[in-house]
């Protein structure tokens, strides 16, 4: 009886998905320094590692600009950027006061998802990141 009980917890949890005996997969988000960032699982999103590599927090925001610095007709440089909420009611000092441009410019036809381009502009960001020497290790 008590290996019908055994067998019938295992295909319970293989059902709901809970891994049996086995940790879950993280890896260490390392800065170009070497240091401890953060823990993420793995594999993880883009956009994932870009929170943690930056410290976003759950207040900031995170998406696709225009960047009007590089007027190139009427295809706009598409950046992803990074707009940082006040702290503590205390307004953002004036040399914080645009965005921070995480990736370099994308170049975007007219009629192209949203979604996909702030899929791209993440992977340009993602590829910034790790050239300037960050990196995921276990």
């Amino acid at each position: 009886m008590h290996g019908l009980a055994s067998f019938d917890r295992l295909l319970t949890r293989a059902r709901s998905g809970t891994p049996t005996g086995s940790a879950a997969q993280t890896r260490q988000l390392l800065n170009p320094q070497g240091d401890s960032v953060a823990e993420l699982p793995f594999p993880c999103s883009p956009q994932a590692i870009l929170r943690a590599a930056h410290r976003i927090a759950a207040d900031d925001w995170l998406g696709v600009l225009a960047d009007d610095s590089r007027q190139r007709g009427l295809n706009n440089g598409w950046r992803l950027a990074l707009l940082r909420a006040d702290r503590h009611g205390q307004p953002r000092l004036q040399r914080d006061a645009g965005p921070l441009w995480l990736s370099a410019p994308l170049t975007a036809r007219a009629g192209l998802r949203p979604q996909l381009l702030k899929q791209q502009a993440q992977t340009l960001a993602l590829q910034a990141l790790w050239q300037a020497g960050w990196r995921l290790a276990r």
